[in-house]
């Protein structure tokens, strides 16, 4: 990677509390920090679960349909869902949700968990600046994606400067996932439970040839977190 030649462009970097300012990191320090973060978070996820609420909408706010799954994840990167309960459209709730839980099933586990991952094989990262999450602040960085994937997206990622995780993802699919949809545009936002950042809530943007605008939300909660040593904790 080439990143070390980008240097964030903003001097001094301080802390939120104003107290110390933050290094000026190139992309591929950032890169190295959070990849480190990602394997301590491996070692000692255990897995968790977490209820969904699924909720497919239009512009003007008209609910087509709404999902609530319970979620399990394990370490070795199996996802099964439960459903809770459901209205709406049956469409929408069979070729929308169920298909992108089908995606998410495979993308987690196996080569395609690889493929998916943010790591030195899929993207280059360029430092973008400093900006504030939640009071917290963050490394912003401008993902590239090294090549076309459906699981992978071209956008920006919020790095927290503390803990080096993701904090925030806003992007589009690097590969146009269907002949149906022209475009995607999504956010997800990442909230701390314990010593582990989490999904907290996915907004997606989809045009839809001959259909227009959908707005999908996916909102993430009531996580009960298995770690290393075996502990359950719940985090609502």
């Amino acid at each position: 990677m080439r990143t070390g030649l980008f240097l964030l462009a903003v001097a001094p970097l301080w802390a939120a509390d104003g107290t110390a300012p933050l290094p000026a990191l190139t992309g591929e320090e950032i890169f190295e920090r959070l990849v480190e973060h990602n394997r301590s978070r491996e070692l000692l996820m255990r897995g968790y679960s977490v209820e969904r609420t699924y909720s497919a909408q239009n512009e003007s706010g008209k609910k087509y349909a709404v999902e609530v799954v319970r979620m399990e994840f394990t370490a070795a990167g199996e996802k099964t869902f439960r459903l809770v309960s459901g209205s709406g459209s049956w469409m929408v709730r069979n070729l929308v949700f169920t298909r992108l839980r089908e995606t998410e099933t495979v993308a987690a586990r196996g080569g395609d968990r690889k493929d998916s991952s943010i790591a030195p094989a899929n993207y280059r990262l360029t430092p973008e600046g400093i900006e504030d999450i939640g009071g917290r602040p963050c490394y912003v960085v401008r993902a590239i994606p090294l090549h076309k994937n459906k699981y992978l997206f071209e956008g920006r990622i919020w790095v927290d400067a503390e803990d080096f995780a993701v904090a925030r993802i806003e992007g589009h699919p690097a590969a146009n996932p269907s002949f149906w949809t022209q475009r995607i545009e999504f956010v997800r936002a990442y909230g701390k439970y314990g010593n582990f950042w989490l999904p907290t809530k996915d907004y997606t943007v989809a045009h839809i040839r001959f259909y227009g605008r959908k707005i999908l939300d996916i909102e993430h909660y009531d996580y009960v977190l298995r770690a290393t040593p075996l502990t359950a904790v719940r985090v609502e």
